[in-house]
């Protein structure tokens, strides 16, 4: 975040480009909404399942009982995550939020306890997972 309002600052003595400074401001907008941080907080809970699972079935010594284990361990975990238990990368932010009204020293637009409720189903495949 500090990076992207330094380019904004006036205080530069090298101002960027209209399009450096509008890609800076829209991403700077990004990162300081609440449901844009909790859902890419999200992600990386949704997304530790799917690589656990991509590095057993990129094993060399990987077996068909061993895939199908793999399988129904990211599927369950998926389940859980779809369900209303919210992950530990979101749950930091929301406890963040909640205690200190910032997250790491930012104070973030349009806070509430779980935004997430429709993405996590849409992310996780709702009925269409295995």
């Amino acid at each position: 975040m500090v990076h992207f309002s330094s380019i904004l600052s006036e205080s530069q003595e090298k101002k960027p480009g209209a399009g450096v400074a509008g890609r800076a401001k829209t991403i700077l907008q990004f990162l300081k909404n609440f449901k844009d941080v909790q859902f890419a907080h999200f992600m990386v809970d949704a997304l530790q399942p799917l690589s656990k699972l991509s590095r057993a079935f990129q094993k060399d010594s990987a077996t068909s009982a061993n895939a199908i284990a793999e399988m129904e361990t990211c599927y369950l975990l998926l389940i859980d995550l779809q369900s209303s238990n919210i992950g530990p990368y979101p749950k930091r932010v929301i406890e963040a939020m909640a205690q200190k009204g910032s997250f790491r020293g930012e104070e973030l637009e349009g806070f509430g306890a779980d935004t997430l409720q429709e993405d996590r189903k849409s992310v996780t495949g709702g009925s269409y997972i295995f």
